[in-house]
């Protein structure tokens, strides 16, 4: 969830946000512009900041993109890190078009473009071999889907 949500539970059910973490094995926490925080355990946590967009038209459903991003990234690739970097740009899409349905994704090869341009902002010292290998697995994914033969 948000970073506000995220406090509000932490404060209605009395446990503070480090135990409400150690629950689950992973643990999003999306910060607006300031981009998202991956937290899993026994790793330090990630920060993935937001992708550059081109314009900020509405932010409506950027959330709700960002949970579908990170879904279908996970699924995809078993990688948080990637998972995050898939919600970041999916919700970069949304907040630059009116309404959460305002225009379909962009084609698969623009989509794993922008994908690498929120991986190498978050790793910029250079990808992990096992992003490497959940961007390849989230790849085949998306380029079959499209019917685009690798």
């Amino acid at each position: 969830g948000n970073d506000y949500e995220f406090a509000l539970m932490s404060q209605k059910i009395g446990k503070s946000e480090a135990v409400l973490q150690s629950i689950a094995p992973v643990t999003v926490v999306t910060r607006g512009e300031q981009g998202s925080t991956v937290l899993e355990h026994g790793k330090p946590p990630v920060d993935v900041p937001v992708a550059p967009i081109k314009a900020l038209v509405d932010p409506t459903g950027a959330g709700d993109a960002y949970c579908g991003g990170f879904v279908v990234g996970f699924m995809h690739s078993a990688s948080a890190l990637v998972a995050a970097a898939c919600g970041t740009a999916a919700a970069e899409h949304t907040i630059g078009t009116f309404g959460a349905f305002g225009a379909p994704p962009p084609p698969a090869p623009e989509r794993l473009r922008r994908l690498r341009s929120v991986l190498e902002l978050a790793e910029p010292e250079g990808l992990a071999a096992t992003t490497i290998e959940g961007v390849t697995s989230l790849e085949r994914h998306l380029m079959s889907t499209a019917g685009i033969r690798a």
